[in-house]
């Protein structure tokens, strides 16, 4: 939300831990513009007050090079802002954004109510478009801000089990899309398909979905054969506005075989609600997906058989949670990242991998035997668990 200059969520105040009055983000992105290199950390610190929980600080740094053969140059500060102070950090680049505006007040109106609403000053409508206007009279690393938004918008597709979870209670499917045409990248969004009441959609919503259909169809008949996905519309109105809608209802197809889509199996919905996003990100280098999850339902082979297709050949990014281990045995190593016990340093690599290892086998090893830098596993008790179970029954 913070990329696209949306609020922090309503909820904010547990991404802090109960004991701890802070967090912090930091996030690394890398730009291609051309011939032109970034390397971009962007940082976000959330304060909890006995009153509210607010953004602290939000700041961008930058590494710059001409071309793939230069070194980086030295890390370049573009923009910091702090909670309850008028200007930014540094100064010069304060100086650089007041002298944008009509009246050096109104940066500092922009700035306060982006801090009472929760937002990011950086990435707020009114200065990206404020900076977009004054483009070649300014800075050119400022475009670093509008790429970023830009890639937030049509090219970052978070996908939590919140969504997912409406699947699995058949009360909507989130279709996520993405279809690439004359006008490419134009038509994204995820599009909630009543499942047990199917509701009325705009015309050209429907086009879109059918046309996504059409893709995913192919992808989807090779991962689960002989299998496609339809829509069949049902009911047609006109909304007070004028616009025509759809009733459409989807449905699960083998051969002359035909059942509603809430019939089906968890793990069918959840490849129909991302098999398109998955296809942006196999084609498109720009593409991220984040799923929550992803094994969730799918069956351990297939899910290695996608895992290990998109690997080696996906153009994009791929970030996924699972508790699955297959993916441990198709996936490079490098690629993998471990949870631990401790707080302090929940993320770790596994170390002493060498080439002839099975990486499934050695997370077995250590969560017995330990071995790494930080403890992956709380140790459980079989005896104790079982004399729990007699006892809870007694």
């Amino acid at each position: 939300d913070m990329l696209t200059g949306g609020p922090l969520p309503n909820d904010i105040e547990e991404y802090i831990m109960f004991d701890e009055e802070e967090a912090e983000i930091e996030i690394l992105f890398y730009i291609i513009n051309g011939n032109k290199r970034y390397k971009v950390k962007y940082k976000l610190v959330i304060t909890r007050s006995e009153e509210d929980t607010y953004i602290k600080q939000e700041s961008l740094d930058y590494w710059f090079k001409s071309n793939i053969n230069e070194d980086w140059n030295r890390v370049k500060g573009l923009i910091q802002s702090l909670a309850h102070e008028n200007s930014i950090l540094p100064k010069y680049r304060n100086d650089e954004l007041i002298n944008l505006y009509k009246d050096a007040n109104d940066f500092i109106v922009n700035k306060k109510i982006k801090q009472k609403n929760n937002q990011s000053l950086m990435f707020s409508k009114d200065l990206i478009d404020l900076l977009n206007k004054n483009f070649g009279k300014i800075d050119e690393d400022y475009e670093i801000l509008s790429i970023l938004k830009h890639y937030a918008i049509s090219n970052l597709f978070i996908i939590d089990n919140q969504k997912l979870a409406l699947s699995d209670a058949n009360i909507v499917l989130p279709m996520n899309f993405k279809n690439y045409g004359e006008n490419r990248g134009t038509t994204f969004g995820v599009m909630p398909i009543g499942l047990d009441n199917p509701e009325f959609l705009p015309r050209d919503v429907v086009k879109e979905i059918e046309k996504s259909l059409i893709d995913s169809n192919k992808v989807i008949s090779e991962i689960i054969p002989e299998l496609r996905i339809e829509m069949k519309e049902i009911k047609f109105q006109t909304s007070k506005s004028g616009q025509e809608e759809v009733q459409v209802e989807l449905f699960s197809c083998r051969g002359d075989v035909k059942i509603p889509m809430r019939y089906e199996s968890d793990g069918i919905k959840k490849i129909v609600a991302v098999v398109h996003l998955l296809i942006a990100m196999y084609n498109y280098r720009s593409m991220s997906v984040v799923i929550d999850e992803l094994d969730s339902g799918i069956f351990e082979y297939l899910l290695g058989e996608i895992l290990e297709i998109l690997e080696k050949r996906g153009k994009g990014q791929l970030i996924f949670t699972s508790h699955n281990l297959r993916p441990l045995e198709v996936l490079n190593k490098n690629n993998l990242v471990f949870t631990t016990v401790n707080s302090q340093n929940r993320y770790i690599k596994l170390k002493n991998i060498k080439t002839n290892n099975n990486l499934r086998d050695m997370y077995y090893r250590d969560l017995i035997l330990g071995g790494q830098d930080e403890v992956i596993y709380d140790k459980t008790n079989s005896s104790k668990i079982t004399r729990a179970f007699r006892k809870a029954g007694e």
